[in-house]
């Protein structure tokens, strides 16, 4: 499992990882969330705000222990950048990676279990998840990905990784990966349904 979670929150004006949801930060709302699917490791890549989610982080490693985090020098140049940190340092046992965001707050065990489900039915696959017109994260990727993943280096995260390899994705519909925490007006939805 990789949780980018380096970005700076330019539009929200606040670290998103610190806003609170169920009451946590959101972050480790994230971390414990990816936790009940029981995974080999869970890498969080930290960067722009790194040291103020250090003590976040240090809470959920008291939960979690399967728990790596991987610093981002690079974070300004974008998500892609984190999830290459992230699949860069991946257990090599590891025989496939999902890749949640740290600010997809409405995201539930469930929604997981079902992405889970429908890898673990065809392993060769990747299984992203469906909203409406659109593919994206949470997104499992098999190992023969993890190279073009490694590769990643911009602002559209594994977008490309996905659309290369459209042929064999499994779509799930999963609407709660709709929302997420990018600016004021996403913070009064999560405020709200708080």
């Amino acid at each position: 499992m990789i949780i980018p979670a380096a970005g700076s929150s330019q539009r929200l004006g606040q670290a998103k990882q610190l806003v609170t949801h169920s009451g946590k930060p959101l972050l480790r709302y994230i971390i414990e969330l990816a936790a009940t699917l029981r995974p080999l490791e869970i890498i969080v890549v930290t960067g722009a705000v790194a040291a103020k989610v250090q003590p976040v982080i240090e809470a959920a490693k008291r939960m979690v222990t399967q728990l790596t985090v991987v610093h981002n020098p690079n974070w300004e140049s974008g998500i892609g950048s984190s999830i290459s940190a992230g699949t860069s340092a991946l257990n090599d046992k590891t025989q496939a990676v999902m890749v949640l965001l740290a600010d997809q707050w409405k995201i539930t065990a469930d929604d997981l279990q079902v992405l889970q489900t429908a890898w673990h039915s065809n392993p060769q696959s990747l299984v992203a998840s469906h909203t409406g017109n659109i593919l994206g994260p949470p997104v499992i990727f098999p190992r023969d990905c993890f190279e073009a993943l490694t590769k990643l280096k911009d602002d559209r995260g594994a977008n490309s990784v996905v659309q290369n390899n459209i042929k064999r994705v499994i779509q799930v519909e999963i609407c709660n990966a709709e929302a997420d925490l990018d600016t004021p007006n996403d913070l009064k939805a999560l405020q709200a349904a708080n």
